[in-house]
């Protein structure tokens, strides 16, 4: 299953990158675009009650994104 979180503030970060390290195939969709690439260079940097974490994440801007719902 293919997860996409529209939104890669604080909690979509939070969410999509423990669903990445876990093994999900996620995707973080996010409007900005120096937001985006430095995901995409630099992974997510992920810190709190579970310990530092760097995890390399597929990130999209919104509006290079293509919906088709059937």
């Amino acid at each position: 299953m293919r997860i996409g979180i529209v939104g890669a503030g604080a909690i979509g970060c939070v969410v999509g990158g423990l669903l990445t390290k876990a093994g999900r195939d996620v995707t973080l969709i996010d409007q900005w675009p120096e937001h985006v690439e430095t995901m995409r260079r630099q992974g997510l940097r992920l810190s709190g009650t579970c310990g530092e974490h760097t995890v390399k994440v597929k990130a999209l801007r919104s509006r290079s994104t293509r919906c088709s719902w059937r």
